[in-house]
């Protein structure tokens, strides 16, 4: 009968599956990476991942979290900055250098649909807890604002959750333009 992983090994094996997970994103995204090879970079059977995960997408999409998390401080901490003076451009910079920042993760889960397919896969209430957290951001945010009590908290965090998709895909986006307008 094999033993089980104590606290420190859980702890070392999940950290090595959400690293293969990141590498695996930016190489060649969610759909086309398979369990056999997240289990091989972990060095652990594929017995063993279910242990900590139900579903390959659960750990990309807590991989995508921890990696969120992370961008958050940074983004809290370049708002920290700005305390002052914070206005519409200086978001806009700030979120920008962040995508700049960390571009190779933003393409690669967005070029290859990864996060529309997630959306399929995920069960519901993870998704929704993922939203839930924007709206906690997004309130951490509006406590930089002056004046800012009558902004829907919700709607708000729609809004940024669009700038930032639209930062994202602006090429395509411009692409998109340019043939539409260019033809009229």
């Amino acid at each position: 009968m094999a033993k089980a992983f104590d606290d420190n090994e859980r702890k070392l094996i999940k950290n090595k599956l959400k690293e293969g997970a990141l590498l695996f994103i930016q190489q060649q995204g969610v759909r086309k990476t398979s369990v056999d090879e997240l289990v091989k970079y972990a060095n652990i059977s594929k017995g063993a991942f279910y242990l900590f995960y139900t579903s390959k997408e659960l750990l990309f999409f807590d991989t995508i979290i921890d990696y969120h998390k992370k961008l958050e401080k940074e983004f809290l901490n370049a708002i920290n900055k700005h305390t002052n003076n914070i206005t519409v451009d200086t978001l806009t910079d700030i979120i920008s250098d962040l995508l700049i920042n960390n571009k190779p993760y933003f393409v690669s889960i967005f070029v290859n649909s990864d996060v529309e397919y997630l959306n399929r896969k995920l069960p519901q209430e993870v998704l929704s807890k993922h939203v839930d957290d924007d709206v906690m951001l997004a309130n951490e945010l509006l406590n930089f604002i002056p004046e800012s009590k009558s902004i829907d908290t919700k709607v708000f965090a729609g809004a940024l959750r669009a700038a930032f998709l639209t930062i994202l895909t602006r090429k395509q986006l411009e692409q998109i333009f340019t043939m539409k307008f260019s033809s009229l």
